[in-house]
């Protein structure tokens, strides 16, 4: 994937997995794009010295903590992080909707 990346010229890559299941970051760890960057995936950054920024705003990264990314931190004007409450209730669990069953009447 990396050469083909190379190959297609591609000039700014985006990561918008982070370390969640099924990333790429060892794609970007090979540099594939003259500019890389990390954006929404995870907000704490990928730790990889081959990606050059990351999207985040103050809220999310602390401008006393900045200087422990591997990335530059670029500031948004607003980004959402969201957190679920802690009194919802797992996924699956009983409140989650039944399965809807069909019927057919000629």
């Amino acid at each position: 994937m990396a050469e083909q990346i190379r190959r297609d010229g591609i000039d700014i890559l985006v990561d918008l997995s982070g370390h969640s299941a099924g990333n790429r970051l060892l794609v970007f760890a090979r540099k594939p794009a003259p500019v890389q960057l990390s954006a929404w995936g995870h907000p704490t950054g990928t730790g990889l010295r081959a990606m050059d920024y990351v999207l985040a705003e103050p809220a999310f990264i602390p401008p006393e903590t900045r200087s422990l990314y591997a990335e530059e931190v670029i500031d948004l004007p607003c980004a959402v992080c969201y957190e679920p409450p802690e009194y919802m209730p797992e996924p699956g669990s009983q409140l989650a909707p039944k399965k809807a069953t069909l019927t057919y009447v000629a």
